[in-house]
């Protein structure tokens, strides 16, 4: 190892944050805040349209990198990574593995430990991985698929979650401490946004991806585009275009005019890598007989294929999108690709809702062939939604507390003059409905209709679940079904809660006499009962809604912040066409061993290990050379999640075989 000089070192700082918690009750209100900005005005910024009049120059046309070498290469790497900035082991550990110089990889499935790394400006060459593993190079160029951060975009948040991970995976390209300082042996990053990244009507976005002179660095990656998609030129007549949808599936004139003017940069034979935030193909398998919902759903893909349509015909062998937080793959009839890959570091979804079978359109049928996790795993995974009390405690203690304030307003109404009231008035016909309702019944009824502070609160709550339960209905799903399951949840809620006030009121029964005391404890332990059945009864209808109806996918796992299961793509691009190497990251490390002297930020001592981990964050002078700043515990184990798979320029499908063996030390692979 070469001793590093201690001159030229850059001073930074590596927040390491917790997965984002998705049922906090301040996250909740400012994502459903930024999110209904956003569906009103955010594609209406003219963001995109203002981008482009400012990149107006002679090469504004030109497609990327407009230094124009990679097309010039005979071979050339592409990692593909998108759904990023989350919780920095899961994050930091996907970036590690695409940092590091090679990626040693064997047979589908079989996770192979990768070198550890205790000095940080070594790497180990081709041969240094396990016996009989394949060596995958770095890639030339990375792509970042869109959803960028999480929760929703700022600058704090995107150094925090996306920038300073892949800053310390990989700070200096090359282990060269003699490097000029103006050139970390960088490699180009192009970016593409997602709705998360559109929440601010992409604002930071612009600011930290769209700053092309002078080059804006994150790590050993640089960014060089003028505008939220691009064109990239690459060798043997293959292409990436990156599409930016925005939230809506909106493509502006200026975007399109830019694509029709690669297309006709494009010879006879290109092909095109088509890169999307949103995986619209899989929303074509969702069609209903509801017109509105159908319509809907096509004019999403209408408005992606209108892109791909301005290739030659056929020309677009591979779909590539994130949006969906796991790997799935389907073939099509015709041959192309349409792949989902979404595992860069945000919470892992399940694959249950993956569809068997696709319809592009009504010709054109596409057939599921592999996902990550699998069907069976997904299905296991889902029963954590019922730790949903141990993981967001406050969350459901303020769900207790709505559910205790309705049943006290029922209380305190059902004793006042009014319910008298109207007993009294028009008795004939109250007494025949009386009779046919029963007591009970007809002692909720007559509360509603005499008091109107008790009738609101009933209704704004009922309407809050009826809301929650449409959120999360599949597409094209009767609204009848919404209603019913949402008014099903909210009297599980109320029976929740009248559980626990009974409960409440038996223990202290027992304990306590009477009295001002029992006054006080009272409410104390009803809310700490009402907190636990309530969650209970929360986990329990989203497990049920999922198991038996496929609803509420996003909240079955988001509520579990699962970190582990990530994905991302290394693809090669050579003479022979395109090859796919799907690779999966079963579990993340979430011990991490810096390989630098570091300054640890102060951390609460009194407060837990939880909101501790929430401000760990550490200080390094990194030295020229440097190629990561933290090394796992234990190795990382990414996998093959299936066979490669090699496209040639006339969209035949092949498949790699034989990794092991021969193969096994060869970073240029062929197919056999």
């Amino acid at each position: 190892m070469s001793e590093i000089p201690v001159e030229a070192k850059n001073r930074v700082s590596i927040d390491r944050p917790a997965a984002v918690g998705w049922f906090s009750l301040r996250l909740l209100a400012a994502t459903g805040v930024k999110a209904l900005v956003n569906s009103l005005i955010g594609t209406q910024t003219g963001r995109r349209e203002l981008l482009a009049a400012l990149d107006n120059g002679p090469d504004s046309k030109a497609p990327f990198p407009r230094d124009g070498t990679l097309h010039l290469k005979d071979t050339v790497w592409v990692d593909y990574v998108a759904d990023i900035g989350d919780g920095f082991d899961a994050t930091h550990s996907v970036a590690w593995l695409i940092g590091r110089d090679y990626l040693f990889l064997k047979e589908p499935g079989e996770p192979v430990p990768q070198p550890l790394l205790e000095q940080p400006n070594v790497e180990p060459d081709a041969d240094g991985g396990p016996p009989e593993s394949l060596a995958l190079p770095r890639a030339d160029l990375l792509i970042f698929g869109g959803d960028q951060v999480y929760p929703y975009a700022t600058q704090a948040d995107y150094q925090s979650r996306t920038f300073q991970p892949y800053y310390a995976a990989r700070p200096w390209g090359s282990c060269d401490p003699h490097a000029p300082d103006d050139d970390p042996g960088g490699r180009p990053l192009f970016v593409i946004p997602g709705n998360h990244d559109w929440y601010d009507g992409l604002i930071s976005f612009v600011r930290l991806f769209c700053q092309f002179d002078p080059r804006r660095w994150i790590g050993a990656w640089y960014v060089q585009q003028p505008r939220s998609y691009f064109s990239i030129m690459l060798p043997h007549g293959w292409w990436i275009w990156g599409v930016d949808v925005a939230s809506e599936d909106d493509i502006d004139p200026p975007q399109l005019a830019y694509f029709q003017a690669q297309a006709h940069r494009m010879g006879p034979d290109d092909r095109v890598v088509l890169c999307t935030a949103k995986p619209a193909w899989v929303e074509c398998a969702d069609r209903s007989d509801s017109d509105g919902e159908e319509t809907l759903l096509s004019e999403a893909w209408n408005r992606l294929a209108k892109i791909a349509k301005l290739a030659n015909d056929g020309g677009v062998p591979v779909f590539l999108s994130g949006d969906l937080h796991h790997y799935a793959r389907h073939d099509g009839a015709d041959g192309k690709q349409y792949i989902t890959c979404g595992g860069g570091g945000a919470f892992t979804l399940g694959t249950t809702m993956q569809p068997e079978k696709l319809r592009i359109d009504e010709d054109q049928t596409a057939a599921r062939k592999c996902e990550f996790p699998s069907i069976e795993e997904s299905k296991a995974m889902r029963t954590g939604a019922f730790a949903m009390v141990r993981r967001h405690k406050l969350f459901c203690a303020a769900l207790g507390c709505v559910m205790l304030y309705l049943l006290w307003l029922f209380q305190t109404s059902s004793h006042g003059p009014s319910a008298d009231a109207a007993s009294r008035t028009a008795a004939p016909f109250l007494t025949v409905v009386r009779s046919s309702l029963g007591d009970g019944l007809w002692r909720l009824v007559s509360i509603l209709v005499t008091s109107p502070t008790t009738t609101t609160v009933f209704a704004v709550i009922l309407a809050g679940f009826w809301g929650f339960a449409s959120s999360g209905a599949k597409r094209g799903g009767a609204r009848w079904k919404s209603l019913l399951l949402g008014f099903f949840h909210f009297l599980v809620q109320i029976g929740a809660a009248i559980l626990s006030a009974i409960l409440a009121a038996a223990v202290l029964d027992l304990i306590v006499s009477g009295g001002l005391l029992r006054d006080l404890l009272l409410p104390v332990i009803a809310i700490g009962l009402t907190t636990l059945f309530c969650g209970l009864a929360f986990g329990t209808y989203l497990f049920f809604a999922n198991a038996a109806f496929g609803w509420h996918e996003q909240e079955v796992f988001s509520s579990q912040a699962i970190q582990d299961w990530k994905c991302f793509l290394r693809m090669k691009i050579d003479k022979d066409g395109l090859t796919i190497y799907p690779i999966g990251l079963r579990k993340v490390v979430t011990t991490w061993k810096p390989t630098l002297p570091a300054e640890h930020a102060p951390r609460p001592n009194a407060m837990g290990r939880a909101v501790a981990r929430i401000f760990a964050s550490d200080t390094f002078a990194v030295p020229k050379g440097a190629t990561h700043l933290f090394s796992p515990a234990e190795a990382l184990q990414p996998h093959l999640i299936e066979k490669p798979i090699v496209i040639s320029r006339g969209i035949e499908v092949q498949e790699i075989t034989g990794l092991a063996g021969s193969l096994a030390k060869v970073p240029e692979v062929t197919t056999t």
